[in-house]
């Protein structure tokens, strides 16, 4: 603001330069004085009286100037009456003129020296008028300085005010925000807590029936595994000693049959030997040949219960055989079961530490929903705090409308501190709000990362729900492949009912042989019991026992 420069209008004469620099006056002659009378101005007395009745103008600032000047101006009572005289006996005569003419002029000193004083009060008066301008442009300038630092911190005051309007907006929304949310939140996770007890109930109820139907199953298993396997060694047993029984039946045909063939050796020669004999002996084989072709029948009954023998040995060795496959194929199928019994446990063990690995997983994910909820504690009670602070920043900004308001009255005292007290708290103000916000920030990151953490969990639970049916099918298959052992156990013990029916019908026919053995045995007592009869028979007999050899040991070069 410009202020306008009002001094007051001062009474201006033209005194001589003695009264204006303010020295004291000299004795002079008549003359000077005379002179110095001339230079005086003659003011009308309307004028001096105004003068001397209203002073100096009302519109200087200082009062007591004025009254000081108002004061040394104020007319002497001798020099109103002299001038009154002069005005007044201008028509007198001269004599009487320059009788007053003395007194005129020590009037007149009289009034230079109130002139002077005048003067220097005047001088004095201007110069602490311009003093007073000086302060007043500088009060002025300050109380413009004062009034822009007012309108400065009015709009910061307001843009404070708008802001925290607006951070209580956002604060209420994001509040309700979170409630809605932690409502949702909370009412999904009971859902999921129920959910959850719900499906471990159930799956410990199935965990607990097929444990107790795998348990029972393998105890059943087991049993009729190990009676199976026992039967198996019986009969292993029983097929052993028999198969020692045979190989004992067969050295011993063996030994037989190693007599016979020394006997025909010996046969054979005594043939030979009998060579020499046909012609003797030819001329009683006419008598003998009833007897021979009785001979040859017994020789081909004998011929055909040898062969019958070695397609009966022949017969037991391949049976021995397939007993001995049958018995290797047996002791596999054990290996083979023993084998499945084996996985079968693993899978059960492997079952257990996967159901065990599932629940360690629920433990957890019940730890971090704990967490979580008391994470969400945390934030409530941050957002408890947050409205504590609004509270305490709508009270301050209350203090500062109260501090504006002083600010506003005593403006023109101290304003420039206020203000800096203000910008200071203002600042820290600002620096709180951007704290706030940046708490805002880091609890709106908290609060994604619980929520991403809540959906972690959630797949989690539903990879533990899909990991709990895949061992549920498991178990299952694990049901399907005991049935299957079942009938596989079933067919085993048919197979092993079939074989042994086979070795009994195996003994039946070792039997038969053996009493075919011992026909045969008997029919080659009575052949060498014939043979020697003959040999130590007549002659006609001999040449008889020469043609039934010949056609013996062709038919046995046949055979």
């Amino acid at each position: 603001m410009v202020v306008e420069d009002e001094r007051p209008n001062v009474v201006q004469t033209t005194p001589s330069p003695e009264l204006v620099s303010g020295s004291p006056c000299k004795e002079q002659s008549p003359g000077d004085n005379n002179q110095e009378l001339s230079d005086i101005k003659v003011v009308p007395l309307s004028e001096l009286s105004n003068i001397f009745t209203n002073g100096l103008p009302k519109d200087t600032p200082d009062k007591d100037s004025e009254d000081d000047v108002s004061l040394n101006l104020s007319p002497s009572p001798q020099l109103v009456e002299q001038t009154v005289i002069n005005e007044n006996g201008a028509d007198n005569s001269n004599d009487i003129s320059q009788d007053k003419n003395s007194e005129l002029v020590s009037n007149s000193e009289i009034a230079g020296d109130d002139l002077n004083d005048a003067k220097a009060h005047l001088s004095d008066a201007s110069r602490r008028i311009h003093e007073m301008d000086i302060e007043i442009k500088r009060l002025e300038n300050e109380r413009e300085e004062l009034s822009i630092a007012y309108r400065e911190a009015e709009t910061l005051r307001k843009q404070e005010e708008a802001k925290a309007q607006r951070l209580a907006s956002e604060l209420t929304s994001v509040r309700h925000d979170y409630e809605r949310r932690l409502t949702i939140k909370e009412e999904e996770l009971d859902s999921l807590r129920k959910q959850t007890a719900i499906e471990i109930d159930q799956l410990n109820m199935r965990l607990a029936e097929a444990e107790a139907k795998v348990k029972t199953e393998v105890a059943r298993i087991k049993k009729k595994m190990q009676v199976t396997i026992t039967e198996l060694e019986m009969s292993l047993d029983v097929s052993n000693k028999q198969n020692i029984d045979m190989q004992k039946t067969i050295k011993i045909q063996s030994t037989k049959l190693m007599e016979i063939q020394s006997h025909y050796d010996e046969v054979t020669r005594q043939l030979q030997q009998s060579i020499d004999q046909l012609g003797v002996s030819q001329r009683r084989c006419q008598g003998l040949t009833a007897e021979l072709e009785e001979l040859r029948v017994s020789l081909e009954t004998t011929l055909r219960a040898k062969r019958t023998l070695e397609q009966s040995l022949d017969e037991s060795h391949s049976k021995i055989s397939e007993l001995t496959t049958l018995n290797v194929n047996l002791t596999s199928a054990k290996g083979k079961l023993e084998n499945e019994y084996l996985t079968l446990h693993s899978d059960y063990e492997e079952i257990s530490k996967e159901l065990r690995v599932s629940d360690e997983r629920y433990n957890r994910v019940i730890v971090e929903l704990k967490s979580t909820k008391d994470i969400l504690i945390e934030e409530q009670e941050r957002s408890i705090k947050m409205e504590s602070i609004k509270k305490s920043l709508e009270v301050e900004v209350r203090n500062l409308q109260i501090r504006i308001e002083e600010v506003e009255t005593n403006a023109l005292a101290g304003g420039r501190r206020v203000v800096s007290k203000l910008e200071a708290r203002i600042r820290d103000i600002e620096i709180e709000l951007d704290e706030e916000k940046k708490r805002h920030a880091e609890s709106i990151k908290i609060m994604r990362k619980k929520e991403h953490r809540v959906k972690e969990l959630l797949l989690q639970t539903e990879e533990d729900h899909k990991t709990i049916t895949m061992l549920n099918d498991a178990v299952e298959k694990l049901t399907e492949k005991v049935k299957v052992y079942k009938r596989q156990l079933t067919e085993q013990e048919g197979m092993t009912a079939q074989n042994l029916t086979r070795v009994r019908r195996f003994q039946r026919e070792l039997e038969a042989a053996e009493d075919r053995a011992e026909q045969a045995e008997s029919n080659l007592t009575f052949v060498r019991s014939r043979h020697r009869t003959i040999v130590t028979g007549p002659a006609s007999v001999k040449q008889v026992f020469v043609t039934t050899t010949e056609e013996s040991s062709s038919s046995t070069s046949n055979y």
